[in-house]
């Protein structure tokens, strides 16, 4: 399966565009929509990338996102479904997805289960942050808007 154009656009919506490398709230320098490599390396203070090049690293990384998710569902899910995991997979990584009680749910054919697993993923350590928050209640509606 492949995300549609709706999961990309909650990834714009919800990872800040950022030209110049920027310390996320982990402390993970960060370019472009949530990138934390470039080239292969680790996002270094001081780097900059051009708008085309936010794109492909966009692009690049959803790609890697979409093949892990690919790789890891075991049942069939809806375009919602997917555009949601996506979304919340590119953002906790794809081994975290891997290895989540979501994913485990989803594939034991218990997807409202599965659903009420979004809004774990709110935490930076041990901080809740707003912004985790809606997020994964967009991505919860949306994954439950495909639900059967």
């Amino acid at each position: 399966m492949i995300p549609s154009p709706r999961a990309f656009a909650i990834l714009r919506q919800f990872e800040r565009l950022s030209l110049v490398a920027y310390e996320d709230p982990g402390g993970i320098y960060t370019i472009g929509y949530g990138a934390t490599t470039l080239d292969g390396e680790p996002v270094e203070p001081g780097t900059t990338i051009t708008g085309s090049q936010a794109d492909a690293l966009l692009q690049m990384n959803v790609a890697t996102v979409t093949d892990g998710l690919n790789a890891v569902l075991k049942v069939p899910v809806s375009q919602e479904q997917f555009d949601a995991l996506v979304s919340w997979a590119f953002n906790i990584g794809v081994r975290a997805a891997r290895e989540s009680t979501l994913v485990l749910h989803l594939n034991s054919g218990k997807p409202y289960e599965a659903a009420l697993e979004f809004v774990r993923w709110i935490y930076q350590g041990v901080e809740v942050l707003n912004g985790l928050i809606r997020r994964r209640i967009v991505e919860a509606a949306l994954f439950l808007d495909g639900t059967p």
